[in-house]
């Protein structure tokens, strides 16, 4: 009963601190791509059965990053009541989790509080809790998963993980994991793959013409990047991820009695892998959950009594993580971190993520703003937005030449992947002077025509 009371007031703190986060968390770029679409598709501006995949995930119209199931629940909070009940909506899939995290525990008769602690009050939890993105979602199927898996409801099992990949692509990597160890592991584990077949078959039959635009994004962009040189990027990769939690785990897992909850281990593991291989840290503090729920689960059951070594390890995991979260908040590269600034700024602006910009300047998520223009969309003969690539570098400089632009605000940054980005900056930057530019790293500058 003491148990059972400190576990719902750790779930009751955590609830807390992400609602803290949810109102002070800098509005984030991808949030309103992924709102955008589900808000477009519940209003019949969009047809969520077509996509229109240009090559570039930043097209607000589609999902590349997963099936309109995510998105639409986005759109649907922002419908309600905007973008801070968008991210409650969030936050629920991210408690709910939590509950599983709670349930699985006890059922293996670990430590709930200690499992609560270290699933919750991860920085990369903290974060992904205070967005409206894919991943939390994507991470609550991925736990139900787990929780049918250990209860051995095979269809159950492989129905959620279907839900888990379309949700977030990227899930494929632990859901893969976890598929190979019930297949090894287990027994008369059909039902398992039929689920997972059934929802998987839906969407690829529903989607047909996505799929080979994901082959050729993971083969292009994921599997010949792998180097082995890329190894040497783990330390980078422990320097995010709270090791103490993997390491723990697998150093008892030669006792029989965590042996059997291995399984818990697997996301962290296929995590780890993936990374390791291919670098891509763009998106990690998201995908970490998916490695950190499950293992926490594993860890309450090490961690049984809370003595004084253990109460020493959550007090600095605490400190240490919610440092981290805050630190990250407020270094957070969004158009907010100069939104007084931002307010000052009229006229036609050429914007890399003009959805982000809107939300910065309090505006409501539209298909585009009058005098807003992406470098994505934007066609200058015709001088208007378009879905269409049609714009070349010359256009681009005819038009700033011309002072078609008042403005133009761009990252301090530019992926080397995207090589567009960096030409346009140096379009901007040699025709257009600085009108304020922020002086923290990864922020976002704003450029004015100027006289050379």
């Amino acid at each position: 009963m003491k148990l059972r009371f400190l576990s719902y007031f750790v779930l009751a703190i955590l609830i807390l601190t992400y609602i803290m986060f949810i109102l002070i968390r800098p509005y984030e770029d991808d949030e309103s791509l992924y709102i955008l679409s589900g808000k477009a598709i519940l209003q019949r501006n969009l047809n969520p059965f077509k996509i229109a995949y240009q090559g570039h995930y930043s097209n607000p119209f589609q999902y590349i990053m997963g099936s309109p199931i995510a998105p639409m629940i986005c759109g649907f909070g922002y419908l309600i009541g905007g973008i801070i009940v968008s991210r409650i909506f969030s936050m629920i899939f991210v408690i709910m989790s939590l509950f599983i995290v709670y349930k699985l525990t006890n059922e293996t008769k670990g430590n709930a509080v200690i499992a609560l602690i270290f699933a919750g009050f991860s920085s990369s939890v903290i974060l992904l809790s205070s967005d409206s993105l894919l991943d939390s979602i994507s991470l609550f199927f991925c736990m139900l998963s787990l929780f049918f898996i250990n209860k051995r409801a095979w269809f159950f099992g492989g129905f959620s993980a279907g839900l888990t990949v379309v949700s977030k692509f990227f899930a494929i990597v632990p859901i893969i994991f976890i598929s190979t160890y019930v297949l090894i592991k287990k027994r008369n584990t059909w039902k398992f793959f039929l689920g997972l077949v059934i929802v998987v078959s839906i969407f690829a039959i529903m989607y047909n013409q996505l799929i080979k635009t994901l082959l050729n994004f993971i083969i292009v962009e994921k599997i010949n990047t792998i180097k082995l040189e890329n190894l040497k990027n783990l330390l980078v990769y422990l320097a995010y991820f709270p090791p103490i939690i993997i390491i723990i785990c697998l150093l008892n897992l030669k006792n029989e009695v965590f042996r059997k909850y291995f399984i818990f281990l697997i996301p962290a593991i296929a995590l780890f892998s993936f990374h390791i291989l291919t670098t891509n840290y763009q998106s990690l503090l998201r995908q970490l959950p998916f490695a950190e729920f499950p293992a926490s689960i594993l860890l309450g059951n090490i961690l049984v009594k809370l003595n004084k070594r253990t109460i020493l390890l959550i007090a600095g995991f605490l400190i240490i993580n919610l440092y981290s979260a805050s630190v990250f908040v407020s270094n957070y590269p969004s158009y907010n971190v100069i939104e007084n600034k931002l307010k000052d700024v009229n006229g036609r602006i050429l914007a890399l993520n003009p959805h982000a910009f809107t939300l910065a300047k309090r505006w409501d998520i539209n298909a585009t703003e009058d005098n807003v223009f992406s470098y994505y969309y934007f066609d200058y003969k015709s001088n208007e937005t378009t879905n269409d690539l049609n714009s070349t570098m010359e256009d681009y400089e005819t038009a700033l030449v011309n002072n078609f632009f008042d403005y133009a605000v761009i990252s301090s940054y530019s992926p080397p992947e995207y090589p567009k980005y960096v030409q346009i900056e140096n379009l901007v930057r040699k025709y257009y002077c600085s009108y304020f530019k922020q002086n923290k790293p990864n922020g976002i500058d704003i450029y004015k025509k100027c006289v050379r």
